[in-house]
Parts: C-alpha cells; structure tokens; sequence
C-alpha cells in the first residue's frame, strides 16, 4: 500500500509536495512551562505564562513622551488634520489595484480574528470589492486604521535549538485580519512610491525592499571587512573599539528617541583579524553600560562567521542542517523506496541544495577543504536517489544523476550574482573594484570572488 502511493506521488499535481510536508512538519506538544519557580499545566496556564512573558519582552512605554516625540506626534497630527479631500484623492485606491493585490495574496494563509480566509476575498464580486475600496479609501481620507485591524492572534514558535519549557524560549506570530493585511499593502505602495521620488531610505538599508536580500547586505560586510584589512591593518583593535563605542553611544540617543529597544543579552562584538593579538580589547564595549564580551563567531543573516573568515563553522552549521532534513524525510528518500529517482531529485534540489547553496556568493572561495566537506554530502544523498552503495564511483553519480560537482554549482551561482545583482544599489557596485590587475601587491586577504571569472575581467 505504501509502495503504491509512493509510485503515484507526481509534483505537477503537488502530491509529491504535500507528501514531503508531511515528513517535514514535526508537530511537537508544548510541554509544562516553568517561569519564576511556577509551573504551567494547562492550557490556560500556559497563554498566561506566555503572554506575561511577551508583554516583558515587547513592552514599550507609549505614555510618557520626550519633547521631540510629543512634536513628531503633533506634526503628524496636525498634517493628517489639514489634508484636503484633493490631495487625499490622490491616493485612493480602486477595484482593480484591489483584484491584483488579492490575486497575489497566498491562499491558504491562516486567517485572523475576523476568520476571514483569503480563498474568499478571491472569490468575491466585483461589487464586494467596491465596498472594500470605499472602506479603504476612507481610511486613507481619514488617516484612521481600524483598532480591530490592529489586534491580532498571538502563536508561539518554538525557536530552534531552544528548550520548550522555557516561555523565553518560543518567539511570538501574530495573525491578523485578511483586510488589514490587504489595507497594508495599498498603503505600502503608496509609501515606497513616495520613499522612491525623494530617495529617503540609505543605501544600506537591505530589509524590506524591492530588488534587495541578505545575501547582497553579507556579501557587502565581508568585502568592507576585507577592505578594511587594507587600509587599517597597522591599527590594533583597541582604535576600532573606540570608534564603535562612539557610535554605538550615538546610536543609543537615536533608540531612545525613537522608543526603539536593544536586548542587551543578544549583542555581541566579533574582530575580525588574521593573528590573535590583533583582537584584543582592552577597555570592553557596552550597551547601556552593560559590557559585551566579545566572541569568536557570530551568526549574521544565517550565515556563521568566524573571526578569520574561514567559513569552517559555516560549513558545520549547513551539514548539520542537510542531516536535520534528512532525517525528516528519509522514508522518501531511503534506498528501497519506491519513490522515482526523478522525484528524489527533485526534492533535492527543492530542499536540501537551497539549504547548501545559501550565501554562496560568499563564501565561495572558501578553502577547498571545507568545499570537499559540501561534496561528500551531495556525494551521500546522490547514493541515496540512485540507491546505490557507497562503491559506487562519484563521476558515474553525476553523470547518472545529471548533476555538477557541488564546487561548479557554487561556482556558477556566484558568478551569476556578482554579475546581475550588484546594480540595484550604489553601494554594491564597489564590491568587485578589485580586479586581478588592480589588485594591490601587498594585499593578502582572500576576496569573496577571486575564484570566479569576473575577478579577471575588467571593469567597465
């Protein structure tokens, strides 16, 4: 019975996808939760601990307002008061922006409190979506968004590595309504658009924007770094982190102003130095006069980086991760399964390359050894779509399997980065400055992109 299903599994009618979420999804009852010495049995207990442990963390104090923050409020105030009927006019919105945006809405994402799935919206009249339109329209008028709008369901998320009966342990997710979401959006629009006429966001804002990713802002600070190592590689660290404390004193008025947060307890302070003795630090950096100790690595945008820029823990986390995955579905993928090897293939390339291949314009030109590390995990599961033994030769894998050797595939994602994904942002385009013929004699840190082609092209 099990061989047959695993033989009708077809990813055009997402069988084979739903097959594999299933082997994915782990559901894992929340255990008794301890806080302050008491225990949380029941599932009322539990929301209370929970929601006692939220409101620490996220609590903001919204009453009592310096004299900058009371005169932003009563600027903004007093613009949304004055603003005419006219110059509201101009953003409305109108059914069709409505159609296209619910068109691009997921549908099956859970829905909020007004229990309203986005398949309905998809499957409203056009006269219903007029009415929205006048509701929408009116909020923009009226510079008022609804206080049920704004009140959502709280899910708990275990985080990962984290114990589960610590409350401190799962991160809050809030559902919110269907046409909150879709107000969003509307008025999104019209907010980049005005960001987009009077360039109001810096360059080295990457969260949140079109044409932008983690990758682009990770290759960015491991080039600075290396460009760093250039012109201030005669400067020991302790110049470096009094440079960084001023800033980071800076930075705390702003927070403060803003009513902006900082947890103490998850900052952290890396130097990043070839020798040892350059990463000294003698008088240590602080945060609102809490000391933070500095480390050897540290977990940027998902991507491990250690004070020498080998990317060796890197290369852990992600073998680590593939085996994670593995595990979960290793009955589709085990050596007598009956699944095609078509499909095995394809759910290699769906879930567990993205997991090897991610930031790889990065780390690319890390050190072969670590590289080899990465083949000889594309080498095991390869044995396992083609249920084979481990004699098998590792050219008849590829050849069987149609793949490339892990280093060429990295090889060409780089390559394709470097060359299309730098010219969104001015800053990016500095990145490959240095050439093979620019390239200073007395530089000796390795580039994140000296093993691909553009590093010996010119630049145009």
């Amino acid at each position: 019975m099990w061989e047959k299903q695993l033989k009708k599994l077809n990813p055009n009618d997402n069988s084979l996808w739903r097959m594999t979420k299933i082997f994915k999804s782990e559901y894992l009852p929340m255990p008794t939760l301890h806080k302050n010495g008491t225990e949380a049995m029941a599932d009322q207990a539990k929301a209370d601990t929970l929601a006692t442990q939220f409101e620490e963390v996220h609590n903001i104090e919204l009453v009592n307002n310096t004299t900058e923050q009371t005169s932003i409020i009563e600027i903004t105030r007093n613009y949304l008061e004055n603003l005419s009927i006219t110059e509201a006019h101009k953003y409305y919105t109108n059914p069709k922006e409505i159609f296209d945006e619910i068109s691009k809405m997921p549908s099956r994402k859970a829905p909020g409190m007004d229990n309203i799935q986005n398949i309905i919206l998809k499957n409203l009249t056009k006269k219903a979506v007029v009415q929205i339109m006048y509701i929408i329209n009116a909020s923009i008028r009226l510079g008022y968004f609804s206080t049920h709008w704004k009140t959502g369901l709280v899910m708990p998320i275990l985080k990962p590595g984290k114990k589960s009966n610590d409350p401190a342990s799962y991160r809050p997710i809030s559902l919110l309504c269907t046409l909150s979401k879709l107000t969003e959006k509307i008025i999104l629009k019209r907010l980049n658009a005005h960001e987009s006429n009077r360039n109001i966001i810096i360059d080295e804002q990457f969260g949140f924007r079109q044409k932008h990713n983690t990758v682009q802002q990770v290759t960015r600070l491991v080039n600075d770094i290396n460009d760093l190592a250039i012109y201030a590689h005669s400067f020991p660290a302790i110049v470096a982190a009094k440079q960084l404390q001023i800033h980071i004193n800076m930075l705390e008025k702003f927070y403060q102003a803003w009513k902006i947060t900082v947890n103490k307890g998850k900052t952290e302070v890396i130097v990043f130095a070839r020798k040892v003795n350059d990463r000294k630090i003698i008088q240590p950096i602080t945060v609102y006069g809490h000391p933070i100790v500095p480390v050897h690595t540290v977990k940027y945008l998902g991507v491990h980086l250690d004070s020498k820029l080998t990317f060796y823990l890197h290369t852990k986390h992600i073998i680590r991760k593939v085996y994670a995955v593995v595990k979960k579905i290793y009955p589709l993928m085990i050596h007598d399964s009956a699944l095609t090897s078509n499909n095995k293939k394809l759910i290699y390339k769906m879930l567990i390359r993205p997991i090897i291949a991610y930031a790889a314009p990065v780390w690319c030109s890390m050190a072969n050894t670590h590289m080899k590390k990465l083949q000889i995990l594309q080498n095991k599961c390869l044995r396992m779509i083609l249920s084979v033994n481990t004699y098998t030769p590792i050219t008849y894998l590829h050849e069987e399997a149609e793949f490339e050797y892990i280093s060429d595939c990295i090889k060409e994602l780089a390559e394709r980065f470097y060359q299309s994904q730098l010219q969104c942002n001015k800053i990016l385009h500095s990145i490959t400055s240095l050439r093979s013929y620019n390239l200073p004699f007395e530089y000796k840190y390795k580039l994140p992109y000296d093993k691909l082609l553009i590093f010996n092209l010119y630049k145009d």
